[in-house]
């Protein structure tokens, strides 16, 4: 019979990893190594939902964090990368993923016209300033530079691009849990982390901790 494996911090780490991961809801995405999979589970182990206990490590921590850096850098590749194929589906060349998206997001959180500095993702707002103006040169923003801050405005063009992104997203809202197997329950969960982490981020620019 093949041996169990002995208790140790090695399988701590890894419980306590998968632990995490899944109250993330992104534990689908790193399979179960031999150890964790034969690993049962004691009255000790912490559920999804609350915290990891004292006596996890920090560096189990930090592990748990650059694998999450690392996928959270990956997840905002292949966001883009979905956007282009729908483009590229509808036959339009004319728009890159990442302006596609930021007509998206303002339409969604700016209303009939917004400040830039209000939208998400502007931490170094040049660069986005810059694709905003190049926007509106091409017909899809209308950008009131006589105001400071400078405020923009989706054309016609620009609500039409936003709507189509808008409709891919929606349509993927309504396969991704028979294609996946991701749930409300998942969505919320990693949503919660993610605001957290947004936070915390926030704050380490703000205050320089």
């Amino acid at each position: 019979m093949p041996r169990a494996p002995k208790a140790g911090p090695l399988n701590d780490l890894a419980l306590s990893r998968r632990t995490l991961l899944a109250g993330m809801g992104v534990a689908s995405l790193y399979p179960a190594t031999e150890a964790e999979a034969s690993r049962q589970p004691t009255a000790s182990d912490a559920p999804p939902e609350t915290v990891l206990p004292a006596s996890v490590s920090h560096e189990s921590l930090e592990v748990c964090y650059f694998d999450m850096l690392h996928l959270l850098q990956r997840v905002h590749t292949r966001l883009l990368d979905v956007v282009a194929d729908e483009f590229l589906r509808q036959g339009r060349t004319d728009l890159s993923a990442p302006e596609a998206v930021l007509l998206f997001t303002v339409a969604e959180r700016g209303g009939p016209s917004c400040d830039p500095g209000m939208l998400g993702g502007l931490s170094n707002p040049e660069p986005k300033r810059a694709m905003l103006n190049d926007l509106g040169r091409r017909g899809f923003l209308r950008v009131a530079t006589r105001h400071r801050p400078v405020h923009v405005a989706l054309t016609e063009e620009g609500r039409q691009a936003a709507d189509l992104v808008k409709a891919c997203f929606a349509r993927q809202a309504s396969s991704i849990r028979p294609l996946s197997g991701v749930n409300a329950a998942d969505l919320t969960a990693a949503h919660a982390t993610l605001a957290r982490l947004d936070r915390f981020w926030t704050d380490v620019v703000l205050y320089r901790l």
